[in-house]
């Protein structure tokens, strides 16, 4: 009771010393063994509106967790192998020193830029590894200026894509028609407007023809076929996936070369001594 009525004075000198100048000096408040706990280390979890007692309340929870944790770690360093924390304390040092190394290796040579003839062979070696978890569709979309909308109008209605596709060619309009651009429907903000994402029902025959006033472009999509779960995933909609198992084989293939040239230039300048077992 009397060191709960001393850090509380404590505490209530120092808050009513809030706008003046602080010692330089801690105010040691609870010491055990050779652990101290001063009034600085959680003044501020005390908010400031708190009443006297809701401060003492708090003063007091804090100080009796700290003092019963104090003296569990105490016990804990009598009774627990000092040889085995050591050698716990090495190996998370070593595995962390190693981390750190390899994240500096990968952030300054590892060359992230993936050509689509990468992403196709990848795809290609490991096709039986993407299976469809849910149905996927095949989007023909493009985008015209407004002013230019009748040129593709007729072909639009009548769903004629082979035309569309040529058109938009000759007149450089952004386009994925006859260019497979198979999604699911969680990778739609990746390739259309937000608008357009939502007036899209995701179905076999949805379409959508939306102007976009603020810069008088024009998007027409629909969705032509559709890919039932269970079946091969196409190449756009794993597309993700693709890119992050092509970046983490460069990882590996990275990291061993760099092993492998600190391994050659050791073992030639004569740093690594091997012993035999003669």
């Amino acid at each position: 009771m009397l060191l709960r009525i001393v850090l509380i004075g404590a505490l209530t000198f120092a808050l009513s010393c809030e706008h003046q100048e602080i010692d330089k000096d801690k105010q040691l408040v609870v010491k055990v063994g050779n652990d101290r706990l001063y009034l600085e280390d959680f003044q501020e979890l005390i908010p400031p509106e708190s009443n006297p007692k809701d401060s003492q309340e708090i003063v007091n929870h804090h100080v009796d967790n700290w003092i019963k944790e104090t003296l569990f770690k105490l016990e804990a360093d009598k009774k627990v192998n000092q040889s085995e924390i050591r050698d716990l304390v090495e190996e998370y040092r070593r595995s962390l020193l190693i981390h750190k190394y390899e994240q500096e290796l990968i952030s300054s040579k590892l060359d992230t830029v993936i050509q689509q003839e990468e992403l196709n062979q990848f795809y290609n070696n490991r096709k039986a590894d993407f299976i469809l978890p849910e149905p996927a569709y095949l989007f023909f979309a493009f985008q015209v200026p407004e002013s230019s909308k009748e040129i593709i109008l007729s072909d639009w209605k009548d769903s004629n894509w082979k035309n569309l596709d040529s058109l938009c060619k000759l007149n450089n309009f952004p386009h994925t028609i006859l260019d497979s651009l198979w999604l699911v429907s969680e990778q739609l903000p990746e390739y259309f407007p937000a608008i357009v994402c939502e007036k899209m029902k995701v179905k076999k025959g949805a379409f959508v023809n939306h102007l976009n006033e603020q810069d008088s472009i024009r998007y027409f999509v629909q969705i032509v076929d559709r890919i039932k779960p269970g079946n091969q995933a196409p190449p756009s909609v794993v597309k993700n996936q693709l890119e992050k198992l092509v970046l983490h084989k460069r990882r590996l293939k990275l990291l061993q070369e760099e092993k492998s040239t600190l391994y050659e230039k050791a073992i030639s300048s004569n740093s690594v001594v091997k012993y035999s077992e003669n």
